[in-house]
């Protein structure tokens, strides 16, 4: 597994559509997320965002940790804003707080498939340094994800304060 880089980033305010679930779900029948992502696209969510920042980059941004990777949580879909007002109907906003954070990044393949074993290299990681602070978590969906079958995503993980 690579080395992740360390950078700081100030308070980050988003919106986007939301659920609430666990990684236990989103490992049996019954996951959400594969959903969420299908309505984000379907309904052109992106498009109708205010304030948007970053045009082109979709976040999916992790919150709300009941306990810690082994509970439940929210997952925002959506972009980062200016500002949290107004919230369009049908969507939520969050912010989360500045950070340090460690970055990883996928290889480059399926994003369906490249995601995923990431987050389990996370968790792994993490099991060893005990260093996330699950105040705010997000994957980053740039320009190098407009290829789904070729893709490559960073995954901002924030840590606590040393």
């Amino acid at each position: 597994m690579a080395t992740p880089r360390m950078i700081s980033k100030e308070e980050l305010r988003f919106i986007g559509i939301s659920v609430r679930t666990s990684n236990q779900r989103e490992a049996s029948n019954e996951a959400l997320i594969p959903g969420l992502w299908q309505q984000f696209y379907e309904e052109q969510v992106m498009n109708r965002i205010p304030n948007s920042l970053n045009p082109g980059v979709t976040y999916g941004v992790y919150t709300d940790y009941e306990n810690g990777a082994s509970g439940m949580y929210s997952i925002l879909l959506g972009c980062q804003a200016s500002s949290t007002d107004p919230v369009p109907e049908g969507m939520t906003a969050c912010t989360i707080p500045a950070s340090k954070y460690a970055v990883f990044t996928t290889e480059r393949g399926d994003i369906s498939k490249v995601v995923p074993r990431l987050w389990q290299e996370i968790w792994e990681w993490d099991r060893t340094h005990s260093l996330r602070s699950f105040t705010g978590d997000f994957e980053y969906y740039d320009a190098r994800c407009q290829d789904p079958a070729n893709a490559q995503v960073d995954i901002y993980i924030a840590l606590k304060n040393s």
